[in-house]
């Protein structure tokens, strides 16, 4: 008889889809709360690692990844998103990239003033295509940070990154789109 493949947590397929719909049960899917109960793969990355030292942050908010199902040329590509709620005496200033990084784990670069500009037609939208990884509360910053002034995004020319810092939302947050 053939032992179950085992994954990097130490345990067989089974074992992580019944952790998987233990967090469904427990409403934990969807958000970062899942992380918690240690079912959360990191995509490489996590929310600590990426704002730790870079931001002043109080708590970590999102620290999720997984794959997008809307229909469409993105379905099957995989959202990465991180963030953190910034503590009350965070910077108004955005932080520098720390260039010595991997490109995924920066957090920083050419910001721009928001609200953020229109995109184009065919643009994608991360935060449409990400945001089920997010809490609700998390999306509305998110959201109200992009349309106000006040927050600062940075954007990639291939519409997969979107980073954000809104010191009036408290919020920092990266979403990449991974192929």
């Amino acid at each position: 008889m053939r032992a179950e493949p085992r994954h990097k947590f130490g345990v067989g397929k089974a074992g992580l889809w019944s952790a998987f719909f233990l967090a469904a049960g427990l409403g934990l899917a969807g958000t970062g709360r899942a992380q918690m109960l240690g079912i959360m793969v990191g995509a490489g990355l996590d929310a600590k690692e990426m704002f730790e030292g870079v931001v002043d942050m109080h708590r970590i908010r999102v620290d999720w990844g997984g794959k997008v199902s809307h229909p469409g040329p993105d379905r099957g590509a995989s959202c990465v998103v991180l963030g953190v709620d910034l503590a009350p005496d965070a910077s108004p200033a955005p932080p520098r990239a720390n260039l010595r990084l991997a490109p995924e784990k920066r957090f920083g670069g050419a910001w721009k003033p928001t609200p953020a500009p229109p995109k184009a037609p065919r643009q994608r939208d991360l935060v449409d295509l990400c945001g089920a990884f997010m809490d609700k509360g998390a999306l509305r910053g998110l959201k109200a940070a992009l349309e106000q002034p006040g927050s600062f995004v940075l954007q990639d020319w291939t519409g997969t990154l979107l980073q954000v810092y809104a010191p009036g939302q408290r919020l920092a947050i990266s979403i990449r789109l991974k192929r």
